[in-house]
């Protein structure tokens, strides 16, 4: 019944406003709608209602016309489901004002705001207002950028910015590869690819798949060194070139041309050690013609050592003082060979024995050779001198002639017990000289023999790098030898 009285008010006032219109305006009735116009034109077919301004074109429609609490307040709850339902709110409360049309099919209206010159159009909007105009939220409110319905990008109301991130925890995080700027590269294991000009930086990390490590790579593209540079911009625009990490694995700290794998132009200070340090110990060039290459040693020293230059920057350690080469326990030993010598370096040797050479009824000889030399001519006759308990005289001489240098004769008796220690000068230039003094004791003479004895190598070049030596019949030497060098 009520939807019948709502058509009879619709026609009584289309009748009414019809001839109101007067001179200016007229109006029809049609099967097809209500004409509003000045020119008696028929409704447009499509329209229930067609209000045109005519030639005038000076009229507009003024809809009902509310503020923002008659709108949020006397609208709700609608006394009926009216879905299109349009106001023009006149007050800036809420989004301000504006047409407003409702989207719900409950009596509950859902008021959404007409875009008219407030939309982002598609093809670009025109006449905006840096700081006006803008794309988001204007409360308390995520924005979000989505691409087939998947959210790509969020913007939380904090400000924070995340990219394939809906809950950024910066201004801005990237989950996942992040490139700049334009270009292709193999950014497998890596998170973030810089890119200009084809010339790539990727910064990664573990590559290693298990290192668990941070990875910096550069692409030198055309150029011809690669590598990175690190430079100090001052405030006067000056460059100043810090660190150079050349693509072959070169790195310069104070040279952009390192052609070592560490190159320091200027002094190399090590910090000291202890609780407290603030000391260095430096390292610094001289004024070099030619590079100079120094070739560590491949082990550890021993204590009281110093490091040899042998003059081609080789370096080894060296003792100061009286070092001790060997020490060997002989037992009947006719002969032995001591190695690892060095007379280029070591000024002299002292050679000690200690224990018996048994001889039987005839004296024997202990001699050395210097590196092996067999040939007599090499050599001058030694002379041995000596005095003892059972006889008047005090010395007497004997010489011996052959391939060695003597160290001593014995006793023509048996189990001859002595002490021997002997000095050789070493070094090439002069002749060596070797000159001992010992002493011999035969407990079944018994007699007590005090000696000297000298011998000569006439060879003034050769290194001495070994000493052989000869204990010269019975059943030979049984005893300590132990050889000291003089460094």
């Amino acid at each position: 019944m009520k939807s019948r009285n709502w058509i009879v008010i619709i026609i009584a006032a289309a009748i009414l406003i019809i001839p109101a219109l007067g001179d200016e305006g007229t109006g029809s009735l049609s099967a097809q709608g209500i004409a509003i116009n000045n020119n008696a034109a028929s409704a447009n077919s499509s329209a229930m209602l067609d209000i045109s301004a005519g030639t005038t074109a000076n009229r507009g429609l003024l809809i009902p016309r509310v503020t923002f609490a008659q709108r949020t307040t006397n609208f709700n709850p609608l006394p009926q489901a009216a879905q299109g339902l349009t106001v023009y709110q006149t007050d800036a409360g809420g989004l301000g004002e504006g047409y407003y049309y409702n989207t719900s099919t409950t009596v509950t209206p859902n008021w959404v705001k007409l875009g008219t010159g407030t939309s982002w159009d598609l093809l670009g909007n025109a006449g905006t207002t840096a700081g006006t105009n803008f794309i988001g939220t204007t409360d308390a409110v995520d924005w979000v950028i989505k691409t087939s319905n998947t959210e790509r990008a969020r913007v939380l109301s904090s400000g924070n910015f995340g990219i394939n991130n809906s809950a950024p925890n910066g201004k801005l995080e990237v989950s996942g590869t992040s490139v700049f700027n334009s270009g292709s590269a193999n950014l497998d294991g890596a998170s973030i690819a810089f890119m200009a000009n084809s010339a790539k930086l990727l910064i990664g990390w573990n590559r290693t798949a298990g290192g668990g490590e941070t990875d910096f790579f550069t692409n030198r593209g055309a150029g011809s060194t690669g590598g990175f540079r690190f430079y100090d911009y001052t405030n006067a625009g000056a460059e100043n070139a810090l660190v150079t990490m050349l693509g072959s694995g070169n790195v310069g700290i104070g040279t952009t041309s390192p052609n070592q794998k560490l190159s320091v132009s200027g002094s190399l200070g090590i910090l000291e050690g202890g609780g407290s340090p603030s000391l260095f110990t430096v390292f610094q060039g001289s004024d070099q013609s030619a590079n100079i290459t120094y070739n560590l040693p491949s082990a550890q020293a021993t204590n009281s050592s110093f490091l040899n230059n042998d003059g081609a920057g080789n370096l080894s350690w060296k003792q100061v003082g009286w070092v001790k080469l060997m020490q060997v326990n002989l037992t009947n030993a006719t002969s032995y060979t001591a190695t690892g010598l060095d007379g280029n370096t070591d000024n002299c040797y002292i050679i000690v024995m200690i224990g018996n050479h048994n001889t039987g009824s005839v004296s024997r000889t202990c001699y050395i050779r210097p590196n092996g030399d067999a040939v007599a001519g090499n050599y001058n006759s030694s002379i041995d001198g000596y005095a003892h308990t059972g006889a008047a005289n005090t010395w007497l001489n004997s010489a011996y002639g052959g391939a060695g240098m003597l160290i001593w004769v014995t006793d023509a008796a048996a189990d001859n017990r002595l002490v021997a220690e002997a000095v050789l000068n070493a070094m090439p230039g002069y002749e060596r000289h070797i000159v001992t003094r010992y002493s011999l004791n035969n407990p079944y003479t018994p007699r007590t023999y005090i000696n000297l004895s000298a011998g000569v190598w006439k060879n003034t070049a050769a290194n001495i790098t070994q000493l052989d030596f000869f204990w010269g019949g019975g059943s030979g030497f049984t005893g300590i030898l132990i050889i000291y060098a003089l460094r």
